[in-house]
């Protein structure tokens, strides 16, 4: 697989401030809209404590570690 090219996982309309959890390319990743409307994907793991990240929350534009509360 390219690992180096854009794929669409959703269309923006449907992209929502609240987390949402996909695979692509057998990676698990987040997407989700801040409070300000920027469309962001980041890797499903706190680099902490490799926790998945969907499992927290959208705090304005953060997201919160479900684990950690921060």
């Amino acid at each position: 697989m390219l690992t180096n090219k854009w794929y669409l996982i959703c269309p923006s309309k449907d992209l929502k401030n609240k987390i949402r959890s996909e695979k692509i390319l057998g990676e698990d990743i987040i997407i989700y809209r801040t409070k300000s409307g920027e469309a962001t994907a980041l890797e499903d793991r706190c680099c902490h404590r490799n926790v998945k990240l969907s499992l927290g929350y959208l705090n304005g534009e953060n997201v919160v570690c479900g684990y950690h509360g921060w």
